[in-house]
């Protein structure tokens, strides 16, 4: 059972990546990694494959620290760059954690992802399209997560196109720079109640009623609509008690096990509920199935897009920041700050297998 962690720090950051100390050494890798595959069914050979893998985990993490720490003193002509590698970095450790033959054929360390070769001499980013492939890094990171809290096993994303602003709406982080750009709101925050009804224990939590508009539904609807997205045991229900602000509307979420919501390790438990890294709710509009992606297969095709840019489009690349004629500017300013600060914390996450929240003290 995951559970959720909040740390108090002066430097969030900081303290995230001192986390990661943890796998830097030798004996408690070694001991991390026996345990994860004798739960994964590899018993029997479990310390000699850990004993195997131990080095690269401990090299991937430390490698990865280096990019990202490199990439934040960097001018941004090289940082898109510096970040993916420092992600892929990441996630062949988490690969390792899950499987000890990893990589078992060459197929598996392709990026797993392709963009649109041939830029137009009018390119812009938030137009460009992504699509996934059937083997490489990205279709086995959706694999492993599906694994994990908050799953859609009925989701298939190979040979899917993706593109890049209907991933930009998908970040809470980014909600506010894709209001700026785009003048359409692609998340709202979700207001959460502090106060507790022990009689009827349930986090009650307000919607601006406009929600209702852009989902064509009415109250009652929209509930019975959250509940059939739901992905553990949890469940959403009208709160119709007086209430006199207006424009505004109530629901409560109810768990068997946690009284409030900002005990749950997962959420609300529902695709349409994202958290930001700070911890705070937000609700997203995003209706298709098939771009109810998890957080870190949006932020690695965002990356791996900027990156390709980065190298190969070189001029193309610096004309987007040089000329001050790219309006995706702002907003690739912003992920680039908002993944180096999320990415490396949903994997420790996975890592752990708990959720850490960072606050400042």
């Amino acid at each position: 059972m995951r559970r959720i962690r909040r740390v108090s720090c002066e430097d969030p950051l900081q303290k995230m990546w001192d986390h990661f100390i943890y796998f830097e050494n030798e004996l408690v890798c070694k001991n991390y990694l026996r345990k994860r595959y004798i739960s994964l069914g590899y018993a029997e050979n479990a310390h000699r494959l850990a004993f195997q893998n131990t080095d690269k985990m401990i090299y991937y993490i430390k490698q990865a620290r280096e990019y990202y720490h490199t990439a934040r003193n960097s001018h941004i002509l090289v940082q898109p760059l510096l970040m993916y590698y420092g992600m892929v970095s990441l996630i062949k450790a988490l690969f390792i954690s899950h499987d000890p033959c990893y990589p078992r054929n060459t197929k598996m360390l392709s990026h797993g992802i392709t963009t649109r070769k041939i830029k137009s001499k009018n390119y812009v980013f938030h137009d460009d399209e992504m699509k996934v492939q059937k083997e490489g890094m990205l279709p086995f990171l959706f694999h492993i997560l599906l694994q994990y809290p908050n799953p859609t096993p009925d989701m298939e994303i190979t040979h899917e196109k993706y593109s890049v602003k209907h991933l930009l709406s998908l970040l809470p982080e980014l909600s506010d720079a894709y209001l700026r750009l785009f003048g359409e709101e692609s998340q709202v925050p979700v207001f959460v109640s502090e106060n507790i009804d022990f009689a009827s224990p349930a986090t009650t939590f307000y919607l601006p009623e406009s929600v209702l508009d852009r989902y064509h539904l009415t109250y009652p609807s929209f509930v019975s609509y959250l509940n059939r997205l739901q992905t553990g045991t949890s469940y959403f229900t009208e709160n119709n008690k007086p209430f006199t602000a207006r424009n505004i509307m109530r629901i409560d979420w109810v768990h068997k096990k946690y009284v409030h919501v900002d005990d749950s390790p997962n959420g609300f438990e529902n695709r349409l509920f994202k958290q930001d890294y700070k911890g705070h709710f937000y609700l997203s509009f995003q209706r298709e199935r098939r771009l109810m992606l998890p957080e870190e297969v949006v932020h690695f095709m965002l990356m791996y897009s900027l990156g390709m840019l980065c190298r190969y489009e070189t001029d193309l690349w610096g004309d987007m920041h040089f000329s001050f004629s790219s309006e995706d500017t702002y907003i690739i300013n912003e992920f680039l700050h908002a993944s180096a600060r999320k990415f490396p914390n949903c994997i420790l996450n996975l890592l752990m297998d708990e959720n850490f929240i960072y606050e400042l003290l």
